[in-house]
């Protein structure tokens, strides 16, 4: 009796669940909630079958049902199993340094090297295989996704990760693809002209030379476009003992913290305010 009940209390709420998070669960990870996640870095990760190594999903309240993230780990002297996906993916690497191969089936493969923070996209629903340069430690990376609005749309698994479309106005197997090499425009679209630097490969963002930005006193920054997709990132410095200027955006803008330790305020118009404290390695998705 109790069997059936379990049964019809699961069939009758399912209508209004994600897909999304039936899917997390069933590839039986934990899916991180509320605000922020205080530390990526130490983040607990469980074995994820899938891609053969550990992970951990984030779907914090500002998601909006547009992005999530993932966590994952690659063990010691080991490599993830070859994936592809109807999703796009921006992959910030938090700790070690190795390899990723790509492809579409029928082209030539195309490795590329990474270390901690280098930052780069794969190509819609292309092969790829990532493979740990270390022997004895894990790396880490911290991955910002599309899954959470194609899979509620879709809600067929196999569409999603067994799917043979390829996307050429992405990725043509271009041999110098992942080569770090970048195109710089100016983009005057948020009312002061912003460098725009469009690449497939970051190597290292603390590379990357910053201009002034007009987000607050001081502050300097740079802005990336990567493998022609729709997810994009920036990067924000702000002098110490300063604070950013007031703002609000759309949904889904997932805030990694890099250095430096201080505090955000987020709030609804004319409703209470909730303060986080952030530290590096605390990811913080602001409502829309």
């Amino acid at each position: 009796m109790k069997q059936e009940r379990a049964k019809m209390d699961d069939s009758e709420t399912s209508w209004f669940r994600l897909y999304y998070e039936d899917w997390v669960k069933r590839e039986g990870l934990e899916l991180i909630e509320g605000y922020a996640v205080q530390d990526v870095f130490t983040q607990p990760l469980r074995p994820w079958p899938r891609k053969g190594g550990f992970g951990a999903h984030i779907l914090l309240e500002g998601a909006g049902g547009l992005a999530s993230a993932y966590l994952c780990e690659i063990p010691a002297a080991s490599s993830l199993k070859p994936q592809r996906h109807l999703f796009e993916e921006l992959i910030y690497i938090l700790k070690g340094r190795g390899s990723t191969t790509v492809w579409y089936e029928g082209q030539e493969k195309r490795s590329f090297e990474w270390q901690a923070g280098s930052l780069f996209a794969i190509p819609l629903n292309a092969w790829h295989q990532h493979f740990n340069g270390q022997g004895a430690e894990p790396a880490r990376y911290l991955a910002v996704t599309t899954a959470l609005i194609m899979m509620n749309l879709v809600r067929d698994e196999d569409f999603i990760f067994s799917n043979n479309g390829v996307f050429l106005d992405r990725y043509r197997g271009e041999p110098d693809y992942f080569s770090g090499k970048a195109v710089r425009e100016s983009y005057s679209g948020f009312g002061k002209p912003v460098e725009v630097i469009s690449s497939n490969f970051i190597a290292s963002i603390s590379d990357i030379p910053l201009q002034g930005m007009d987000r607050g006193v001081g502050t300097l920054g740079a802005q990336f476009e990567l493998a022609n997709g729709v997810l994009g990132a920036h990067l924000l410095e702000f002098p110490g003992g300063t604070f950013s200027k007031v703002h609000r955006h759309g949904p889904s803008a997932h805030v990694l913290w890099l250095s430096g330790e201080g505090y955000t305020l987020m709030w609804p118009e004319g409703g209470s305010r909730v303060k986080l404290d952030w530290r590096p390695g605390t990811v913080v998705v602001p409502p829309q």
